[in-house]
């Protein structure tokens, strides 16, 4: 049960994370943006500022020489703002009286000999101090308008106070364009970034999924290892009552009931195969079937198996034979998973086919033994044969609806075969019949003796009597 609850908290914590990470991430791309273009905004309107500040230290180096002659300064207003098209006002006013300036030049020439009670001028003018200030003008468009003051010497009065209004359209039109395609990058940015969070949430939900599969998976080999391992025990039971029964150690009875039991019998060992192979599947996707690995003579092996099916080939009607090659073939590999291999093939051979031969043979190559089974049954079409050595699979077709098989074989004998280095393929026509051949690197006669040898070593050193003495 707490493990339960701790699997539901992660699984909720997972989800809570990826919807975190779908609404924060994109939410901190736009903060930044916008906190990045402001901080642009801010550095464009210092710079205006600067600039008008400039703009008005430049006109009072300027007119300072013609402080007495308005048409000459009139001239040097006229001619900087025909220069600088972000200069919208400049004007140049004197002292009148003590509260009061009089404009002596300035864009706007209806304002030329107006008195001015300007408070900023006044402030200006007492402090010797620049004073700038932001002016909105309503029409979308904003104004640096600063104040200076002119002053001939160190110790002198102001003489006169130069008032700019310097215009940010051009900044502003220039940031707003920026603006824009920041936005823009930002929108595609972000759109980027939530379908790749969506597709993580996705890759979430499937790692939970993978995980519950996993789980499921290693819930169904526990089970088959156990369920394999406890049908074993009562089927070799059931199957000796029957041999006891049949052979009348246990009782007697008649032709017709050791019919029965030979059936019962036939069905037995029909079970406990398919036990087996479910328990071989079991180990290997677990990777807990062991091999033991010699070097063993393939001619040797698969002529007694053929030997074993020759009367079974016969009753159905078949002929079965085995053409040997003249020298041994040898291979290293696990001597009772080899005879599984090739029980494996040369049965499906014999069951698979309604006339004809079965044909055990060698196709040797000087790196490799390659031993091939070949029959002339009911074949397989080239769509069965992408999934035929896949688990559970068996080919469906009118012919082989009354044939008995579990799909497992062909499975589990590739993986024995991948296991011990070795290739399985397979050949086959429809009405004509199928070869499948088994693929395994050869192994030279000198590792043979070798092998051989230390066998003899690990024997137990017989002791000779010792004779009695007279």
């Amino acid at each position: 049960m707490f493990s339960e609850k701790l699997q539901f908290s992660r699984e909720r914590l997972e989800f809570l994370y990826s919807v975190g990470l779908l609404v924060l991430i994109p939410i901190l791309v736009v903060a930044n943006t916008l906190i990045l273009i402001v901080a642009i905004r801010g550095d464009f309107d210092t710079e205006l500022r600067r600039k008008a500040a400039l703009a008005n230290a430049v006109i009072a180096e300027s007119v300072k020489p013609n402080l007495d002659d308005a048409t000459a300064m009139q001239a040097q207003v006229d001619s900087y703002v025909k220069a600088n098209q972000e200069l919208r006002q400049v004007s140049i006013a004197v002292p009148d009286d003590g509260q009061r300036f009089r404009v002596v030049a300035s864009t706007d020439l209806q304002t030329v000999g107006a008195a001015n009670a300007d408070f900023q001028m006044l402030a200006v003018a007492s402090s010797k101090k620049t004073v700038a200030q932001d002016i909105d003008a309503g029409n979308g468009e904003r104004f640096w308008s600063v104040i200076s003051p002119v002053v001939a010497g160190s110790g002198s009065g102001v003489q006169a106070v130069i008032s700019t209004q310097v215009s940010s359209k051009q900044a502003d039109a220039l940031i707003g364009g920026t603006l824009l395609r920041s936005l823009g990058v930002v929108a595609a940015t972000v759109l980027i970034i939530v379908l790749l969070l969506l597709n993580h949430f996705k890759f979430v939900q499937y790692a939970l999924l993978f995980r519950k599969l996993k789980e499921v998976d290693q819930l169904k080999n526990d089970f088959l290892s156990v369920a394999t391992h406890e049908l074993r025990a009562p089927m070799t039971v059931i199957k000796g009552n029957i041999e006891n029964l049949v052979d009348g150690i246990t009782g007697t009875v008649d032709e017709r009931g050791k019919e029965s039991l030979l059936t019962m019998s036939a069905e037995t060992d029909r079970l406990n195969s398919l036990v087996n192979d479910l328990l071989n599947v079991s180990r290997l996707e677990q990777g807990k079937m062991s091999y033991n690995m010699e070097i063993v003579d393939a001619r040797e092996v698969v002529e007694k198996l053929v030997k074993q099916f020759t009367a079974k080939a016969e009753d159905k009607g078949l002929t079965i034979s085995y053409v040997s090659p003249p020298e041994p073939d040898l291979v290293n590999v696990d001597r009772g998973r080899l005879i599984e291999i090739m029980t494996n093939l040369i049965d499906n051979a014999i069951k698979y086919s309604r006339q004809g031969t079965v044909v055990v043979s060698h196709k040797d190559t000087p790196e490799s033994v390659r031993v091939s089974v070949r029959d002339t049954g009911i074949g397989i079409s080239a769509a069965a044969r992408e999934r035929l050595f896949s688990r559970f699979y068996r080919v469906q077709t009118d012919q082989t609806k009354g044939i008995p098989g579990t799909g497992l074989g062909l499975w589990i004998i590739k993986q024995y075969i991948e296991h011990m280095q070795g290739k399985i393929s397979v050949d086959s026509l429809e009405g004509v019949g199928t070869e499948f051949v088994v693929e395994f690197p050869r192994t030279q006669q000198e590792k043979l003796s070798e092998q051989l040898q230390e066998k003899q070593q690990d024997k137990p050193h017989e002791k000779t009597p010792e004779e009695p003495q007279a």
